[in-house]
């Protein structure tokens, strides 16, 4: 879908590829409030909520600098 945009001119790379980027932040987010927050918790304990959190955290600052990087290369 994001390919047909590029070639026919609607998008450039570079919108494309934040579009992207933005959208998988959004879905890793629904991921983890409905997948990865009730594992960690039904196996660890309150401390699963800290796990998640900080698995979270590394998740979104990687997307944060890939983003970044995009932002600044392209």
């Amino acid at each position: 879908m994001v390919a047909s945009l590029v070639n026919t001119g609607v998008f450039v790379v570079k919108t494309a590829l934040m579009t992207l980027i933005a959208g998988s932040m959004m879905v890793i987010t629904l991921i983890y409030l409905r997948y990865t927050l009730p594992l960690n918790l039904s196996l660890f304990g309150t401390f699963g909520d800290r796990i998640t959190a900080v698995s979270y955290t590394c998740s979104m600052t990687a997307r944060l600098i890939t983003l970044g990087l995009v932002i600044l290369l392209l």
